[in-house]
């Protein structure tokens, strides 16, 4: 018997054919396929729900309609996913690598809650800098930062327990939740070592 897929990737997007193509190019590129895949889009006008049928038989869901912004988006993705990890990659974000999945999701074990790795940043021209992040989380550094969506894998249940990604933050709600479980829930975190 198969075991278990551990994670679910889920995409948000809304106007932005270009960098939704360069998102599926990305994780279609990966080494493996052990994942779902979702993908969330606010009702495009601009010809990504056409890109989007047309990788259809790849994903695992999908859906095109209104929504009340990125994080409203995420939460949509997260309650359709069936895997215990969810990790966003929006419209417009890429591995940093195409081994990265297969990395990554033998760490995604009962030990952890949070997986995050160090974070490239980019555009379609391409990287331009990095976002490292500490081996060990510590309230010192959260005070100031916090970590990239991109790179963090997060424990399904953690979301749910919070019910989704607070609204009330229409650009924070991401680092809210992270706050969150860290000071409130205590969770465990674990650096992947790489991006």
């Amino acid at each position: 018997m198969k075991a278990m897929t551990r994670l679910a990737i889920i995409t948000i997007c809304y106007n932005d054919r270009p960098g939704l193509e360069r998102t599926f190019a990305s994780v279609f590129g990966q080494t493996i396929r052990d994942f779902e895949y979702i993908v969330v889009d606010g009702g495009s006008t601009d010809g990504s729900v056409d890109l989007i049928k047309a990788h259809a038989p790849r994903l695992t869901h999908w859906t095109s309609e209104p929504d009340r912004g990125i994080y409203d988006a995420q939460n949509k993705g997260c309650y359709m996913a069936t895997a215990p990890f969810v990790l966003f990659m929006n419209a417009g974000d890429t591995f940093a690598a195409p081994d990265v999945l297969e990395r990554a999701i033998p760490m995604l074990t009962d030990t952890v809650d949070i997986l995050y790795g160090d974070a490239q940043l980019a555009d379609e021209r391409g990287v331009y800098g990095a976002k490292p992040h500490p081996h060990r989380l510590t309230s010192a550094w959260l005070m100031k930062e916090t970590v990239a969506h991109q790179s963090q894998f997060i424990r399904r249940s953690l979301l749910e327990k919070a019910e989704g990604y607070d609204l009330g933050y229409p650009i924070a709600a991401d680092y809210a939740f992270l706050a969150r479980m860290f000071w409130r829930e205590r969770i465990r975190t674990r650096h992947a070592g790489f991006a």
